[in-house]
């Protein structure tokens, strides 16, 4: 893919038990010796470009020796239960670590080397004048006192936000919260996840707290008022959009969420016509409409935008006081905002090529999938990353408005 670099990196901390410092510790090449910190290129076509899901990647090749440099060994690595379960282990950690810095094209995590790391990945105290030490990386050793700043860092009052996600498959662990955080999560910011089957209450107090909601995709029916977890997600998404006193909360759905909310909000979701099951990419019409004063997707995103859609169910009302924002030729409602408080969308801004597969692999069984399998998997492209490189940032500065 020719389009800029960006690339994901892992600082390593220690505290000392005797000392309040904090030493750093980057990567040490078994075989040259020479010390680096660890980096991972993202925009990889056969790979995952996702920030959070592709350092996890490169941790468990260190960590396992186990090369992930092609489509079959990732497949075997996000479906097999002897991989995933130490690959998910690693991205917990990762979901719930400090970001320091989040650029454009840079991101550099700070991960607690104590905790998890320590006997599986055997590291160094490096030197950061190294012609190996990435220059961003560099440059912000530089100009910041770092145990100073790491202090700062871990004691500061951070923004909160919420992941809210249906889908309790065990192949999912972990990995949903991965693609979201990402590709949304910025700095100062504390993240976390809430299983919606689990029915666990918020405590008001924590509920006020969290400034931003993301409802992932899941396995089950949007509209299966029989499950007792659905109603559930209902009045706390109603709770959002619609609070009895005014707030600044947001809320992101995307494809189960994007029917969840439309259904449990006054609209209505179903079955495709005649039982369809789309998985392709898709160009995605957007609509002259203003989501509110400074956001208006027609006059920002590429146009046409491509995205990548796995769905057998859809919308066809809209929710009470929601605008169409997208359409497709398969699909009018591909997107809808509501009230400023709520962005929901059909299709899938967090997929790409190699997720897309993993999705094939649990549906197997079904008949023509691999037919089907094949055509989704050609259907991805350059065009269609770039438009969800696009999307994924305005989406992720409309969870902090």
């Amino acid at each position: 893919m020719n389009v800029n670099s960006q690339f994901v990196s892992a600082i390593f901390y220690r505290q000392t038990d005797q000392q309040e410092n904090i030493d750093f510790y980057l990567y040490q090449d078994q075989t040259s010796g020479e010390l680096q910190h660890l980096h991972v290129n993202l925009l990889s076509e056969d790979l995952d470009p996702f920030l959070n899901v592709a350092l996890a990647r490169g941790l468990y090749q260190k960590m396992y020796s186990f090369e992930v440099d092609n489509q079959e060994d990732y497949i075997k690595l996000l479906s097999l239960d002897e991989h995933f379960s130490k690959f998910s282990a690693i991205l917990k950690q990762i979901n719930d670590c400090d970001t320091l810095i989040d650029g454009q094209d840079f991101k550099l995590y700070f991960l607690n080397y104590s905790e998890f790391f320590e006997e599986k990945l055997p590291l160094h105290k490096t030197d950061l004048n190294s012609e190996k030490v990435h220059s961003q990386t560099k440059q912000f050793f530089q100009n910041h006192n770092i145990v100073e700043y790491a202090k700062q860092n871990l004691n500061a009052q951070k923004t909160l936000f919420c992941i809210l996600n249906p889908d309790d498959h065990r192949l999912w662990v972990n990995l949903l919260e991965g693609l979201f955080q990402g590709t949304l999560q910025g700095e100062n910011q504390k993240w976390i996840s809430f299983d919606l089957t689990e029915m666990k209450p918020f405590t008001e107090e924590l509920f006020k707290k969290i400034k931003g909601f993301v409802i992932t995709g899941g396995h089950f029916h949007a509209y299966d008022t029989s499950l007792p977890y659905i109603t559930y997600s209902y009045e706390i998404f109603n709770k959002i959009i619609y609070p009895e006193q005014d707030n600044e909360q947001k809320l992101v759905g995307i494809c189960w969420g994007h029917q969840a909310v439309a259904h449990g909000c006054g609209g209505k979701s179903s079955k495709l016509p005649n039982n369809n099951w789309y998985h392709f990419r898709e160009e995605i019409k957007y609509h002259d409409v203003d989501v509110n004063d400074q956001l208006n997707l027609s006059k920002i995103l590429p146009q046409p935008f491509y995205s990548i859609k796995s769905h057998g169910d859809y919308v066809y009302e809209l929710a009470r006081e929601a605008k169409l924002i997208c359409s497709s030729e398969k699909v009018e409602i591909e997107g809808m905002s509501i009230r400023n408080r709520a962005l929901t969308f059909q299709f899938h801004t967090e997929f790409n090529r190699m997720l897309l597969m993993k999705v094939m692999d649990e549906c197997k069984e079904f008949p023509g999938i691999q037919e089907i399998a094949q055509k989704a998997i050609k259907s991805f492209s350059q065009e269609t990353y770039i438009s969800n490189k696009y999307l994924n940032a305005q989406l992720k500065k409309f969870l902090v408005s």
